[in-house]
């Protein structure tokens, strides 16, 4: 992990080219902690509130309401069509957090060719008992600064992103690293910096062909 100063803000969450990269970024999360082997004796927990939806479920309906208007939905508009699956706005803003992130989380899956996604999407924001108990047995000291006091759980992709709180977009911070990071995203300015010049260059090579 780098050093936390570094991270950039979530301002530049919505430029594509950062938008791909914490995608990446976020499976490679997944694939470090699988390879660990941190998986094997995850706890099951029962009636967690918060978990409803899956992924595709939600973007199915929202691709055909998207379909019906030939464009986008604005805000009200998805608001209004909700009632008809009995899901509340509340519950759709608290996956996608606002319209921008839901309109880009749509046009990646669309991209991918409507892959089918079983992902538990939750609106929860806390981490329960039960993921802290368990991240802490397996990582005992803070993963920026290596501190082994005062350590709480964080979301590697921030949730006011659309990061989830699951195990899987969990990391194990000390009380200062945590308010440090805050909702940064874990992206260095000098990655960040490299990928806008790589998307700008592919951007102005696809517009010469055009």
């Amino acid at each position: 992990m780098s050093n936390k100063l570094d991270f950039i803000t979530k301002k530049d969450f919505y430029n594509p080219a950062i938008f791909k990269a914490l995608n990446e970024k976020a499976k490679e999360r997944r694939n470090e902690l699988i390879f660990a082997e941190l998986f094997t004796d995850v706890p099951v927990e029962k009636n967690v509130s918060g978990i409803k939806f899956t992924n595709s479920e939600l973007l199915i309906e929202l691709d055909k309401f998207v379909i019906e208007l030939g464009r986008f939905p604005k805000h009200n508009e998805v608001r209004k069509k909700l009632v008809n699956i009995n899901v509340s706005i509340n519950t759709l803003m608290s996956v996608f957090r606002n319209m921008g992130h839901m309109e880009n989380v749509y046009t990646e899956w669309v991209s991918n060719g409507k892959l089918e996604d079983n992902t538990k999407v939750t609106t929860r924001r806390k981490f329960t008992q039960v993921q802290k108990d368990f991240m802490l047995k397996h990582i005992t000291n803070c993963e920026i600064c290596g501190s082994n006091k005062n350590l709480e759980l964080d979301h590697y992709i921030p949730w006011s992103v659309g990061g989830n709180t699951t195990l899987e977009n969990c990391m194990v911070l000390c009380k200062s690293c945590n308010m440090s990071k805050y909702n940064k995203l874990p992206i260095t300015n000098k990655e960040a910096i490299e990928l806008k010049k790589e998307f700008e260059k592919e951007f102005n090579r696809l517009n010469k062909l055009n």
